[in-house]
């Protein structure tokens, strides 16, 4: 069987054998990419105000942008993407894949991992960057970068740097080339809820970056995930299993990604060309055993009760579908409507303040972390795929129904 994926994205190709429907169970990896971040144009779905706003900043002299947000919310996708959506329209422009930042790099480190091609005699880049000892000579780098191009420099996971030093001379070097406009782009990119979450004290850094804050993605943006993929391959999807699915994922695109997935291959197991509710039955358990590796360890250490009424799992559920704003938050009263679902009957902040408190503590994650005053506290998830990995195993164990 020779593979051939670029041949299936065209809506009609009807799998009339084995080795057609084995094909098909392959491509399912192709279309849907629940671990690793999308990097082709034709499947990158939604996130339009985010790509323009990151486009601009290229297209700029002196444009520069920190993309931050939640994780799992799609930023690494949308930095690797804007090369296909602008090598059309600036021809000369260079962009290297993003530099992928580590907990034991530095300044110099991460630019010598960003010169990779940079001339530097008998030394590494890392290495005649440290060798200097001067930012500046950073600088000089970048200045000396051929004028004809347009070179753009992506600097990702740029959160997990201990070094506090390097964020303070990445601030300058983002101020200097903002005040002295040139052939040169920055982009950074990290986990955060706002832009001092990732530069922290250096706060000068908000006037010489454009803010790209990447959200959770809508429901229609979820629904594109689904509804831009599937046509390709000529299968089609039951409204209620769609609706499912983004609902179960609450808006992080590698939820749906994996429920995506794992519905199809189910279809495809049973040979049909149209994913229903039996799917996504069979896809559930599996993806409980597939997700993120820390999103069901901390699940576990957040639930773990020796009581016969374990109330931290429906607790914790319960949080998990409550109403919250933009980032997350959410007051304890709004637990109180779907706790009382869960368990039947009418209940009470009192009735779940205790389990509420506990799951901030450092005994249970913490699962949740809480910020404000005393009466006026808020709630939100510290690991934002917890959330919908609660209401998954929720689903699973019929304490509530996604009908």
């Amino acid at each position: 069987m020779q593979f051939d994926f670029e041949q299936l994205l065209d809506g009609s190709f009807t799998p009339s054998s084995e080795n057609d429907w084995e094909l098909l169970r392959a491509a399912t990896h192709n279309l849907f990419k629940p671990k690793t971040p999308i990097d082709d144009n034709k499947l990158f779905a939604g996130r339009f105000d985010q790509i323009n706003n990151l486009l601009d900043v290229i297209y700029e002299p002196g444009g520069h942008a920190i993309i931050f947000g939640e994780r799992g919310v799609g930023k690494t996708s949308l930095a690797k993407i804007i090369k296909q959506k602008i090598a059309p329209i600036i021809p000369n422009i260079n962009i290297p894949e993003p530099i992928s930042c580590m907990t034991n790099d530095d300044f110099y480190k991460i630019w010598g991992n960003a010169f990779n091609d940079y001339n530097a005699g008998d030394y590494t880049p890392a290495e005649y960057f440290r060798s200097k000892n001067n930012p500046y000579e950073v600088l000089n780098a970048l200045a000396g970068l051929p004028s004809e191009k347009k070179h753009v420099f992506i600097f990702d996971e740029f959160d997990r740097v201990r070094h506090d030093t390097t964020y303070h001379l990445m601030a300058d070097v983002l101020k200097h080339l903002s005040n002295n406009p040139s052939n040169v782009t920055i982009i950074v990119v990290g986990v955060g809820d706002t832009l001092l979450d990732l530069f922290g004290k250096h706060e000068s850094i908000v006037r010489c970056c454009e803010q790209i804050k990447m959200p959770r993605m809508s429901n229609e943006e979820c629904f594109a995930i689904l509804d831009d993929r599937l046509p390709k391959i000529s299968f089609e999807i039951e409204e209620s299993v769609r609706d499912k699915i983004v609902r179960l994922s609450q808006g992080l695109p590698g939820y749906v990604h994996l429920l995506g997935q794992l519905t199809l291959k189910s279809a495809i197991a049973k040979r049909r060309t149209s994913i229903i509710d039996d799917d996504l039955a069979a896809a559930l358990s599996e993806a409980l055993e597939r997700a993120d590796y820390n999103a069901r360890a901390d699940y576990y250490k957040a639930v773990s009760s020796s009581a016969k009424d374990n109330k931290y799992k429906e607790v914790l559920l319960a949080c998990a579908l409550a109403e919250s704003n933009e980032m997350g938050y959410f007051f304890a009263g709004d637990v109180r409507g779907p706790y009382s679902k869960i368990r039947g009957r009418q209940m009470d902040i009192p009735n779940y303040s205790t389990n509420l408190s506990n799951l901030c503590s450092e005994e249970r994650g913490p699962a949740l972390v809480k910020t404000g005053k005393p009466k006026r506290f808020q709630y939100r998830f510290v690991n934002p795929l917890l959330q919908p990995l609660t209401i998954m195993i929720g689903a699973n164990e019929g304490l509530i129904s996604l009908d």
